[in-house]
């Protein structure tokens, strides 16, 4: 620190803040309200990036996410957690998808399940489901597609989809926003995907 603020001293200065923050505080991660709404804004679409940089930065995010989860949390702030991990690993799996990686989409796809399902959120289980459904769909497998469909409609139960309420007027073209999980507000439930 001597010979000035140096970025290496910088971020040893930033990491030893950080790990007598998460002793101190038994609470909410200060990174998971950033995270959430990172995975929200991902939802809105690519916004004229090219799909590699929304895959980096998502990326990016997810790594930042993953050591808030190897540590013990509190019940409500673990399932947080996994609702954010469920929608970022499932936006990677689209942005994968339309670059034509079909075995790291699905795979993280199956990770986004799995954090759904350990969130015990079904309205996201309900959307992976639906997104993951898109994956046979383009790649001439109809009757697979309409099962995963199938069982995204039984996973959302039977609370009103957004087929059932009229919808706003489509994007001229498709983007990330037809993907979009939204995250709930507090002591709410997300739509559910049609």
């Amino acid at each position: 620190m001597a010979t000035g603020l140096t970025a290496p001293a910088l971020a040893a200065l930033s990491a030893a803040r950080t790990d007598v923050d998460q002793s101190l505080s038994p609470g909410t991660p200060q990174d998971l309200a950033g995270l959430e709404a990172a995975a929200e804004s991902y939802g809105y679409g690519y916004h004229g990036q090219a799909p590699t940089r929304v895959l980096a930065d998502l990326v990016t995010d997810f790594v930042t996410l993953r050591p808030l989860l190897t540590v013990p949390q509190p019940a409500p702030i673990r399932t947080r957690l996994c609702w954010t991990a469920g929608q970022m690993a499932g936006m990677t799996a689209i942005v994968l998808h339309d670059l034509g990686s079909r075995r790291e989409s699905r795979a993280w796809f199956a990770t986004s399940a799995r954090a759904a399902a350990e969130s015990d959120d079904d309205q996201l289980h309900a959307w992976v489901l639906s997104r993951k459904a898109m994956v046979p769909l383009n790649y001439g497998a109809p009757r697979a597609a309409a099962e995963l469909a199938g069982r995204a409609r039984r996973a959302a139960g039977t609370r009103p989809t957004a087929a059932a309420v009229p919808a706003p007027p489509s994007p001229p073209a498709p983007t990330l926003s037809t993907t979009r999980a939204s995250r709930p507000a507090p002591h709410s439930r997300p739509p559910t995907p049609s």
